[in-house]
Parts: C-alpha cells; structure tokens; sequence
C-alpha cells in the first residue's frame, strides 16, 4: 500500500497536528502514531500563514500554493521556515499540479539543508518530506535517494521509529513502483527486525505493505499472517483504512467458496467508498474483478474493471491504474468485445512505455547533474593547484633577482616543460592505440586488456551478483550500409556508440568489438539489475531515428546477447580469463535475439547452486534451462535458440 495514493489516511492521521510539521511522512504522508511521535519540536517556527497552509495542502491544494506563494515572498525568511513552506508548496504542487513546480521546491529545501546547520530531528523531517514529494511525482531514484539520507539522519539521532519509516518507504518504490519485489524484501525484512525491538509500534502499516510484496512474489502464506496482524492492530488503533485493505487481501485469499469471497469483497468496497478511500476501493473492485474472471464471469467483471480504472485515475495512483488496465483487458477479452480489448491494450503499452522513458530520463538526468558536480569539483581543483603555483613562482621571482638564479630557473622549467611534453604526447599515442579511430570507444585488443583486469570476485559471496557482459549488434546494418551508402554506415555506427556511452553508468566498460558489433562490460550487478540495464541499452539505442545527411533519418536497433563470469557464481574461481566464457555464451545468446526478430535481448545467468560443462549449455540452453542450471530471460516473449 502506498501511502501517498491515500488522502483520507493521510487526512485522518493528521488529526490534532493542524498547527504542526508532521515528524515523519511516507509519500509525502505522515505514518508515524501520535503515541510515539512526542512532541514536535518545529512547533514554534509555524506561525498562522504557515499552519493553514499545511491545513489546506491537502483538501484544497490550489490555495495552498497561493498561500505558499505569499509566505516564501517575506523579506529575510529563515532558512527553516522556508523549508516548512516549501515542503507544503511541493506537497500541494505534487497533488495539484504543475509536477515541476514540486520538483523546484524540494531541489531549493536541498539547497538550503546543504547550506545551513540544522538538528538532526529537523533534517530527517526536511528529508522524508521531500522524499514524498518526489515520490508522488514520479521521481523515483531521486526519492529513493532521500529516503535514504532520511533513514541516516535517523540513525546519527537514534531514532528507530523513523528509521522503520525510512526502510518502509523505499520498499514499497522497489516492490511496486520499480517493479523489483525481491529488492524490496531486503529492506521490508531490515524494517520489520526494527519494528519487532520497538515497544509498543503499532506495525499495522508496515505489516500491509510487507504482506503486499509477498504476494507480488507469490507467497500468500507467508503473507497471511502479516495481513492478520495488520487488520487487528489496524482495528485497536481505529485506523479504518489500513483494516479494511488487509480484510480485502484476506477475503480475496480465503479458503472458501468463490460467491463468499466476492460477496466479502463487495461489502468492504463499500465500506472504503463510504469513507472515502478511492485508492483501496479501486484495489478492491481489482480484487473483484479478478475473482469474477477465474469463475468465468466477464459480464460480471466487466464493471468492477471499469469502477477500479476510473477510481485510479488519478496522480499518484500508476500501480493500481495498470492492474485495473490488464483486469479491463481480460475482462473485454473473455466477453468477446476484442476491439475495445486491443485498443485497451495499446492503451497499457503506450502507460508503460511512456512511465519507462520518465524514469530512464530522470534517471539519466541525475547521472549527468552528478558528473557536471564532479566535473566542476575538479576543475575547481584545478584552478586551485594553479593559483598556489602561481603564488609560488611570484614569491620566488621575488625573492631571486639575479640574472644567474633567473637563467636557472628557465632551464628547469623548460627541462619540466619538455618532459610534460614528452609525457603528454606518450600518452596521447597510447590513447589512441587503445582507441578505435571511427567511433573513439575502446578496441577489441584494448578491451581485452580491461576485462582481464576487472574484478573475479563479486562483492557477494553468494554469487547472486556478478561481473556481465553484453554483446550487441546492430540490425540489418548490411542491408542500410548497401542501401545507403559506407557513409551512411560510418554515421549510424557513430550515432549508436554515441548512444551506449550516454546509457552506460560511469565505470561501465564500453567498446566496439569489431564491425557492427558491441561490447559493454558492467561490475558487480545482479540479475534484474542486468535485465534493467539490457532493456535501458535496446530502448536508448532504438529510441529516435538517425540522420544521415540529405533530410533523411533511417531507423536504428541493435539485437543484445548478456551473460555472466564467473558464470555460475563460483566464488572459489579466480581465473582472469572467466570473460571469455561470458562472451561466448552472450554471443549464444545474441543470435538467438536476431532469431527472435531483432530489437531485442537475451540472457544467460548460471544458477549459484549447480553447474555443468559450458559446452552443454551452448549446445542447448533450453535443455540447460528445465534442468535448472541456467536462467533464461528475454524481452521476446518466445526465445528461439
């Protein structure tokens, strides 16, 4: 459950906090039960403008900004009432629109946190709430972010509660919004230890969203008991909500007849509608229409669909809105209405399309803000080293005045000046011995040298995470090389190199491998970091078509085979050949992309508990598959071998 989809929970534990800052928020709402919030120590810096601004974020958040607005115009505002005003200015932002004026709000409180001392209490507020904001937003890896510096301000003030808080936060972005149930169970289980040593929390919350993600990973008995407890201390704490969204993943996973189950579904969407809670309600009628679908009634799933897709069409609610989508679709599938299905479905793909290039764009964005800081960081370096050196050549110039001391001092510095010159054109030779000439990535001998030289051992001993290759090759580049012309060739292979530096991580190996062919290397990831960053490589390489001269833009694609060393997660082997085998398997793997009808990528991925020869493998990786000793994943729905 995310809170930050739920105004009514939002509204109800905000009760008799009119007047204050909420201590801790999750998706931008506060969780944290006034029996352990204490009292809050920014009370003093709200005054009247501030606390109805806060009142009204909420319920009418258009007049929230204006009031904003008015209070952020003072002359000489302290830094930590800006901050208040500015969390309730995002947050209102964030519900109302525009989503960049929320944005421009929590990149300002960054500012001021980094500028000015605060107590660690003030900034693990300023944190977690601009946290929720970006959150509510859709910017996910920079909330996450926050979260983060919130969860180690909680530490460095040893405040668990806000800690749990923390964890919980970034576990429900990993489980649902990012798609990775089995991230979010590490920090869902680093919580719950924290919350089980934490007297008298009530873990309704928590419970939920942990019993949520185990049913994403299909472990409904594991999650039953969490749903029991959350209902029952939801119900002793008379949060309403919570009770009535743990009763409905409870009904819907009874051991009990089909009709029983839909008519407790029915009854507690009713009761969510009452109070109101669009959010849960629209869970529920998914619930219902799912229920209806496995006994073969689309007619009566048909409308639960349709209610679940108009209650979640809101901001904030993208989760909810792509099941109540595929329910829809199943639905109008099963009923027979199969156009209006294949439009419904066209009209999911494009949500997921459009939610993926939000996030790669976000999320390369940050990546350049962070090299442009490291970039300015050493150039400012640099203007140091020669502003001290030029400070040390004046006092020399003035301490020395003879022609004799003078004529020493230009023989030394041009012997310096030489052997810089020396040094600078070596190096220079050896970059461009290292490099290919067209695209200016590394060559194949280049390339060789550093992947024997990356890490054997992976950070885990587990061996979940490893060292990846990735082979690509670009599609039909022969027949746009004849059809077009070898310059034309030339620019498309420009353009895609381009395109795989600009997708690929700092640190990241990028090389051209021979022809049309490429090879990434990537340090230390796990599996579905490596199907994230396959899938970021084909949808960066195919996004825009290619200008080739003459107004004329062809379209470009690249077929991508990825697999691992050591292959099979051996922490034991140090062999700094273990590549090899990874190159040859991604190649296995590469062709079978181009099988699949290109723009595509396929992965091999060695179990950590069995193994077998390589040469079994590359013989039939399916065969390898059903036995259990490899993984296959792949963005084709059918991997032709």
């Amino acid at each position: 459950m995310r809170h930050r989809r739920h105004d009514a929970l939002a509204r109800l534990l905000l009760l008799g906090l009119a007047l204050s800052w909420p201590i801790l928020e999750i998706h931008a709402r506060p969780l944290v039960p006034p029996s352990v919030r204490g009292p809050a120590p920014t009370e003093h810096l709200i005054d009247e403008d501030m606390g109805h601004c806060l009142d009204l974020r909420e319920t009418d958040p258009v007049e929230a900004i204006e009031v904003a607005t008015r209070i952020l115009g003072r002359p000489a505002l302290p830094p930590a009432q800006e901050i208040i005003t500015l969390t309730c200015l995002g947050s209102a932002a964030a519900t109302a629109g525009p989503s960049e004026r929320a944005a421009a709000a929590v990149a300002r409180i960054e500012i001021l946190l980094a500028e000015h001392s605060f107590d660690p209490a003030f900034r693990l507020r300023a944190f977690s709430q601009a946290g929720g904001i970006l959150q509510r937003i859709g910017h996910l890896h920079a909330a996450i972010d926050l979260y983060a510096r919130a969860y180690r301000a909680a530490e460095d003030d040893e405040t668990r509660v806000a800690q749990i808080v923390a964890l919980n936060n970034i576990a429900s972005i990993h489980g649902a919004d990012l798609g990775d149930p089995d991230g979010a169970e590490r920090y869902f289980l680093q919580a719950q230890a924290l919350a089980d040593a934490e007297t008298g929390y009530d873990g309704s919350v928590l419970d939920y969203n942990h019993a949520e993600n185990l049913i994403r990973l299909g472990r409904n008995d594991e999650a039953l008991p969490l749903l029991e407890r959350a209902s029952a201390m939801a119900q002793l704490t008379g949060r309403d909500l919570v009770a009535l969204r743990a009763r409905a993943w409870q009904a819907a996973l009874a051991d009990s007849t089909p009709e029983v189950r839909i008519d407790r579904l029915q009854a507690i969407a009713r009761d969510q509608a009452a109070l109101p809670d669009a959010g849960g309600e629209a869970a529920t009628r998914s619930l219902l229409a799912e229920q209806h679908l496995r006994t073969g009634d689309a007619a009566a799933a048909l409308p639960e669909a349709r209610r679940a897709l108009e209650l979640s069409d809101t901001p904030g609610e993208a989760y909810e809105h792509r099941r109540a989508l595929r329910n829809l679709i199943a639905a109008l599938s099963d009923h027979g209405d199969l156009r209006e299905a294949l439009e419904t479905s066209a009209r999911l793909v494009a949500l997921i399309e459009r939610e993926d290039r939000m996030r790669d764009m976000q999320r390369l964005a940050e990546l350049q803000a962070r090299l442009e800081d490291a970039e300015q960081a050493q150039a400012l370096d640099v203007l140091r080293v020669q502003q001290d050196r030029q400070a040390l050549i004046l006092a020399e110039t003035r301490l020395f005045r003879n022609w004799a001391l003078a004529l020493l001092c230009l023989l030394a510095a041009g012997t310096i000046a030489f052997a810089l010159y020396q040094r600078r054109i070596q190096r220079r030779l050896r970059e461009l011995g290292a490099t290919d000439a067209m695209t200016g990535l590394l060559n194949r001998g280049a390339v060789t040298a550093r992947l024997r030289t990356m890490p054997g051992l992976p950070s885990d001993p587990a061996g979940s995470r490893r060292n990846v290759v990735f082979l690509l090759d670009a599609d039909h580049f022969k027949r746009l090389n004849d059809l077009h012309g070898h310059m034309a060739g030339d620019t498309l292979l420009v353009a895609l190199a381009s395109r795989l530096r600009d997708a690929c991580r700092p640190g990241d190996i990028v090389a051209r491998w021979g022809g049309e062919e490429f090879l990434i290397a990537c340090c230390d990831v796990d599996q579905t970091q490596a199907w994230q960053i396959a899938e970021r490589l084909r949808s960066a390489i195919a996004s825009t078509p290619v200008e080739i001269g003459d107004g004329v833009a062809v379209p470009l694609s690249v077929s991508i085979g990825l697999a691992p060393w050591p292959f099979f997660g051996d922490a034991r082997r140090q062999d700094p050949d273990l590549w090899q085998d990874a190159v040859m398997l991604a190649d296995r793997a590469l062709y079978a992309s181009k099988r699949g009808g290109r723009d595509a990528w396929t992965a091999l991925w060695g179990t950590s508990e069995r193994s077998v020869p390589l040469s079994r493998i590359l013989e039939s990786p399916g065969d390898a598959a059903r036995a259990g000793y490899v993984t296959i994943r792949s963005s084709l729905p059918e991997v032709i071998w």
